[in-house]
């Protein structure tokens, strides 16, 4: 845990109460949102009724990751890359050796961002491509991740683009954040576990990635979860999985045939860089 500014900077996990209720503590975990008034709580454990994506936030290392499609998933780097990504619930997938990239910033420090490619990916892929965009003050947001073990889901709106944060583990990463306010339905804050998870907005009808969660400050009031800005990040990412490209689809299990389909290209696919909303 890293004191900054007055502040305390821990990994992170998603909690709801009275809206979302978050717990933190110094080791990445996963995403964990509760509903309640304080006395009575329940989680957020089904995919949001909006149609965020809810299947594109994958278990990596016990916390967060996203998949963005094409077999790559990007997560912060202090959860790492894991051999066993579970992805439509099923279906097993490990990482491919020579395609993990530290994801940096402009001046070439260490960005708590962390991308890896898996050795295939699924079948029906394209329906986890995933557009890679902004965020935007006072944007509405849902926020996905898996604390505790747990994956779940709240809603928040971004209060500001605050620069440069520093975290437990690595250098410090451009950012957005969300506070937490009591007695908003469903809204959530992160807490120990939810690094990794994933900010998500609409944009023209399309949910898109805005950033990934990387770090808390409970000393706050109230407390803030502090989210990596695709809008800096975004063409970084973009650019190496357009150089190193997707990976290539296995059949699903129910499947007796190895389906193969022609290569549309990183520019045919949806993963597009959206424009600033």
């Amino acid at each position: 845990m890293v004191n900054d500014h007055s502040h305390t900077y821990s990994a992170l996990s998603l909690l709801i109460g009275s809206g979302l209720v978050f717990s933190c503590c110094s080791d990445a975990q996963a995403v964990q949102a509760a509903v309640g008034d304080g006395v009575n709580v329940t989680f957020n454990t089904t995919p949001p009724p909006t149609g965020a994506p809810w299947d594109n936030v994958v278990d990596v290392n016990g916390a967060g990751g996203v998949y963005l499609g094409g077999g790559w998933v990007l997560t912060a780097e202090h959860v790492g890359f894991d051999n066993d990504i579970v992805i439509d619930g099923y279906t097993h997938f490990s990482t491919d050796v020579n395609c993990r990239f530290d994801i940096d910033n402009s001046n070439g420090s260490e960005a708590d961002l962390f991308l890896f490619r898996l050795d295939t990916a699924p079948l029906n892929d394209v329906i986890y491509d995933l557009s890679i965009g902004g965020l935007t003050e006072g944007g509405a947001v849902t926020m996905i991740g898996r604390g505790g073990g747990v994956k779940a889901w709240g809603t928040n709106v971004i209060e500001n683009v605050v620069g440069w944060q520093q975290n437990i583990a690595v250098g410090s990463t451009i950012s957005n954040y969300t506070d937490f306010d009591l007695g908003i339905a469903n809204d959530g804050q992160a807490v120990g576990g939810d690094s990794g998870g994933g900010v998500f907005n609409l944009v023209g009808g399309q949910w898109q990635l805005g950033g990934i969660t990387f770090s808390v400050s409970t000393t706050s009031d109230p407390d803030l979860t502090f989210i990596a800005d695709m809008d800096i990040y975004g063409s970084q990412i973009e650019n190496v999985m357009r150089t190193h490209g997707d990976a290539m689809p296995v059949p699903e299990p129910s499947s007796g045939l190895l389906i193969l389909a022609t290569a549309t290209g990183f520019l045919a696919r949806r993963r597009r860089r959206s424009a600033a909303s």
